[in-house]
């Protein structure tokens, strides 16, 4: 997944971990769009902009996407 930064920097980041990260460490970011996720079926969505993502976080967490999801990482 591919992330630009307030700073305009371009940060590919690689796990759970980097994209914590890196959304910590920067006030404004948004996503290249497109990006694969694979469920915890393994199942591989193509999210191709922030509709489907959004649908994504909604079927992981309802509407309690700010609060901990219990999604698997």
């Amino acid at each position: 997944m591919t992330i630009i930064t307030d700073e305009g920097n371009t940060i590919t980041v690689n796990s759970q971990e980097e994209l914590i990260n890196t959304m910590y460490n920067s006030y404004y970011y948004d996503f290249v769009y497109s990006f694969d996720v694979t469920l915890a079926d393994r199942t591989v969505l193509s999210i191709g902009n922030e509709e489907a993502f959004r649908e994504l976080l909604e079927s992981c967490c309802g509407d309690n996407i700010i609060d901990d999801c219990g999604c698997d990482e």
